[in-house]
């Protein structure tokens, strides 16, 4: 069970109980973003919504508590859902910056004027993963990115994106057996003098489940 709060936008990291190693969670916008992993922070979550709500003025609005909660107990299932069933790690390369918006999380990266970018990430899990998952997003100013993904070595996927498009990826089927080290690289090929850049949203693998429960919710500002 892995949960992270960080209202000023940093990255954090948390402890693995089983194997005692840092694990790279997310980084939060100052928006009030919370990004966590299992039921028990997710009922923590929708307790302190009830009670932030109801609970106004030295006063007790029951009603108002209850329909907050269940939009956010809504709003964590809608982003179990959606965000991909076997998240991807960073382990070595170019670091993106780790973002959340939504109920989805970024990986991004800035490229200029023929910029090369070349990172690797891991995988925790995922024996049954049968797709990759995301959307690739190119954004920024005008201009053109190849890319290409790499899993265990061989080439699963790649095209261009050009003057703000957008690739997804839940299409594009997986070898058979757990992929382990998944590799994207990107190249600009455009003569624009410019920096655009590059999102991978919701970087990972999807299976025939939806992965351990993790979601991502606004929480109410308490200043």
């Amino acid at each position: 069970m892995q949960c992270l709060v960080a209202p000023g936008g940093e990255i954090l990291t948390q402890v693995d109980n089983a194997s005692e190693q840092p694990i790279a969670i997310a980084s939060l916008i100052p928006s009030g973003l919370v990004y966590g992993e299992g039921l028990i922070w997710a009922v923590v979550i929708a307790a302190f919504v009830f009670v932030f709500i109801a609970y106004t003025g030295g006063e007790w609005f029951i009603g108002a508590g209850l329909f907050c909660s269940l939009l956010a107990a809504l709003h964590m299932y809608t982003g179990w859902r959606y965000l991909a069933d076997y998240p991807l790690t960073y382990r070595d390369g170019d670091r993106p910056v780790s973002t959340t918006s939504g109920i989805s999380l970024y990986e991004t990266w800035r490229l200029g004027p023929g910029a090369v970018m070349d990172t690797q990430f891991t995988l925790g899990d995922g024996v049954d993963a049968t797709t990759l998952a995301g959307e690739l997003h190119q954004h920024g100013c005008p201009s053109s990115v190849d890319w290409r993904v790499y899993v265990g070595g061989n080439l699963l996927a790649s095209g261009t994106l050009a003057n703000r498009g957008d690739r997804e990826l839940d299409e594009v089927p997986v070898p058979a057996g757990r992929p382990v080290v998944v590799r994207l690289l990107a190249v600009r090929t455009d003569s624009a003098d410019c920096t655009t850049e590059l999102s991978w949203e919701n970087p990972g693998f999807e299976g025939p489940g939806h992965g351990k429960f993790r979601f991502v919710i606004p929480l109410p500002e308490t200043e």
